[in-house]
């Protein structure tokens, strides 16, 4: 009993607690965004639409009347874009379908076109977060005073912004059950991959809870401004806090992807592919399996105390096992 007890190495909590929170951040910003979105479209919907004299002569943002059958016609930028000759019911359907469209297309691209086996699980993740990162942007851009008054160019970046983080969340959806799967120890694996479902439910209620927040308080704002007749310039984009809350949360994720390694099943079944499935030029494949081997090691002992040797060459034979 005392050599079995001592041939499983301990387990590095700091380890597994950092491949645990990079790939869950993704699942949280997943669950976040449906929250956000709820308020998001309620605010663009009340954004727009204040009918006060005291700014009337300011330019109407692209979101006035968004949502609404009762589309402004009053001068030809307004009248000819392809957003004002849509139904409000056309314009929220596109506005919430565009995430699922970039989802399925990221999801195609990973699946169908070999990027999960050329890239790799962390690889995955860090182009989910850079699609994170331009999606909020794109979000951000669409309602700052750059973009707010261009029916032409606002309506296209929330739409783009919207594919670009729906791209994110397909990569993500397919690398960070993987990744967990694959990183965990045995004794706990069903646990941790098991929790990402737990993490993305809390990105809900934290989206719903900042976007109850930022709606409050933009609403206050707004009346306020609006009654007074003080300020013309104002603009109600306070919706886009809820990207910028997006934005930060993307930014710990992109980081944490140069600090945990590669998976190192993934990494073992780089190396069989060489050993077996290799170039003409041996001695090169096997410098290079070599490397992927000892980058295993590395990978696996991130998330223990102790050697893992044993625990490299078990795993190493299941992977030899299946590959063959």
């Amino acid at each position: 009993m005392t050599s079995n007890a001592t041939s499983t190495p301990r387990i590095s909590w700091i380890g597994l607690g950092l491949v645990f929170l990079t790939p869950a951040l993704g699942g949280f910003l997943y669950g976040y965004d449906i929250g956000a979105t709820a308020f998001v479209l309620a605010m663009l919907q009340d954004g727009g639409n204040h009918d006060n004299s005291s700014s009337a002569a300011a330019p109407q943002v692209w979101w006035h009347n968004f949502g609404s059958d009762n589309q402004d016609s009053n001068n030809e930028e307004t009248s000819t874009t392809i957003f004002t000759m849509m139904s409000g019911a056309q314009q929220k359907g596109l506005f919430i379908a565009s995430m699922s469209l970039g989802a399925l297309l990221g999801s195609h691209l990973v699946l169908f076109h070999g990027g999960a086996p050329f890239l790799g699980r962390r690889l995955e993740l860090r182009l989910a977060a850079v699609l994170y990162l331009l999606g909020s942007l794109f979000q951000m851009a669409s309602g700052t005073s750059y973009l707010a008054h261009s029916h032409t160019w606002g309506w296209p970046a929330l739409l783009t912004g919207r594919t670009l983080l729906g791209m994110g969340i397909g990569w993500v959806m397919h690398a960070a059950p993987q990744y967990m799967a694959e990183m965990a120890p045995p004794t706990i694996r069903g646990a941790i991959v098991s929790a990402k479902e737990t993490i993305i439910v809390l990105g809900i209620v934290f989206g719903y809870a900042v976007g109850d927040f930022v709606s409050s308080s933009s609403t206050t704002m707004s009346e306020s401004r609006y009654n007074n007749g003080n300020d013309e310039s104002f603009l109600p984009n306070q919706w886009t806090v809820l990207y910028q809350v997006s934005f930060l949360l993307s930014l710990p994720m992109l980081v944490l992807t140069f600090w945990v390694p590669r998976s190192v099943r993934w990494l073992l079944t780089q190396e069989q592919t060489l050993r077996y499935h290799g170039n003409d030029d041996r001695y090169v494949d096997e410098i290079k399996a070599n490397a992927l081997r000892q980058e295993a090691k590395e990978s696996l002992q991130f998330l223990y105390v102790d050697d893992v040797t044993d625990e490299l060459n078990q795993l190493s034979q299941q992977v030899a096992t299946n590959h063959l």
